[in-house]
């Protein structure tokens, strides 16, 4: 679920259109894995908000390459680390607890 929201956000560019797509096929999987509806619903949202993968941060990202006089490839590369660790994070989170726990 976490590498689907990774994939699917960062070309979708919006963070509800990433929980609804995913939610209809991740739903039913997290509830049959026996996480409750707010942890399920909760690791949706949090898989489909991921602040830098977005293409939206796209003219940001021009103008940041503008005003410091760098490359736009290292500007996508500095705001690739944040995004890398967001979604690590969620993973580790998910992977790291067990289901009936939550």
């Amino acid at each position: 679920m976490t590498l689907a929201s990774f994939l699917l956000g960062t070309v979708s560019g919006s963070g509800a259109a990433t929980t609804v797509t995913l939610g209809s096929v991740a739903w039913p999987l997290l509830k049959r894995s026996g996480y409750d509806k707010e942890s399920a619903g909760g690791l949706l949202a949090a898989g489909g908000s991921a602040p830098s993968s977005r293409p939206r941060s796209g003219s940001a990202s021009f103008l940041i390459a503008e005003i410091l006089q760098i490359s736009y490839l290292q500007v996508l590369i500095m705001a690739s680390i944040p995004t890398i660790l967001y979604y690590a994070s969620i993973l580790f989170m998910v992977e790291g607890t067990p289901a009936a726990s939550i």
